[in-house]
């Protein structure tokens, strides 16, 4: 299997409202341990600075992502306190994190951001600018992702996320990167979901490629930060999966992070 070059942080309880417990106040302990298993691999690494810490947000807010705190899909009250959160982590991980991604799923789906609203949307976009200032005052090279963007028409397309588009582009685009997750549905009742052919991957990068070039952003820099084959149903075949994977990699340039559930072989890291 092709060595693992970059991981994400993402989806194992590192997230901010797990890290960030108060002013002033972190657990990095599970963190660190991640940084570690990744540097083991010799892999680079992205955070996704995302998730609402319950001091700083409404716990009320309701979503359906069990998995994350509750409030976490809230706007956040204080954007110094997120910015807080931004310098402690830039900090601490400095010349060991080379990436963040700020927001995940945050202009479509109301389990990561809640509401989504013209309003709610330039606060993230101001998120953004402060995370992108502060990150690159302590280390300039990081580079930094902007919220990821879902084509897939069950949770609204490109056409939902274009209120968070517009407001990067009123704010000038506040981002090295932008980024997609790429889960296509099933073209018909028999076929595999979840990306299992390489049209229906290249189809829906290039929805968000174009909508982002029309705004004037950095559309040639545009990362897949999750991908995946079957999420949701029977898992896909290993060598089938492998075959489809192989296919991305010998004709797609960019980045592609690759969401595995429970597949440490394919280069998933856990920390206990």
């Amino acid at each position: 299997w092709p060595k693992t070059t970059w991981v994400r942080c993402w989806d194992i309880q590192c997230d901010m409202a797990r890290v960030h417990l108060g002013r002033n106040s972190y657990d990095w302990s599970r963190l660190d341990r991640w940084f570690d298993k990744a540097e083991s691999i010799g892999a680079k690494t992205v955070y996704v600075i995302h998730g609402t810490p319950a001091f700083n947000g409404d716990p009320s807010t309701p979503h359906n992502a069990g998995w994350m705190p509750a409030g976490a899909n809230s706007v956040p009250k204080n954007l110094d306190v997120f910015n807080e959160f931004v310098h402690a982590l830039c900090s601490r991980y400095k010349g060991r994190l080379h990436a963040i991604e700020v927001g995940n799923e945050a202009a479509n789906l109301l389990d990561f951001w809640n509401p989504i609203t013209k309003a709610s949307m330039e606060t993230l976009v101001k998120m953004h600018k402060r995370a992108y200032k502060t990150a690159k005052s302590i280390d300039p090279s990081i580079t930094v992702v902007a919220n990821c963007i879902l084509p897939r028409k069950s949770s609204g397309g490109v056409r939902k996320a274009q209120p968070f588009i517009d407001a990067m582009q009123a704010a000038g685009w506040p981002c090295d990167a932008v980024s997609c997750h790429i889960y296509p549905l099933p073209e018909t009742p028999d076929a595999h979901g979840g990306g299992a052919n390489y049209p229906e991957f290249k189809r829906d990068y290039d929805l968000v490629k174009e909508a982002v070039k029309k705004a004037g952003g950095p559309y040639k820099t545009c990362w897949v930060t999750e991908f995946s084959i079957d999420l949701l149903k029977p898992r896909l075949g290993d060598s089938k999966a492998q075959n489809i994977i192989r296919k991305i990699r010998e004709k797609h340039k960019g980045l592609v992070f690759y969401y595995a559930w429970d597949r440490s072989d394919l280069g998933g890291l856990f920390v206990g």
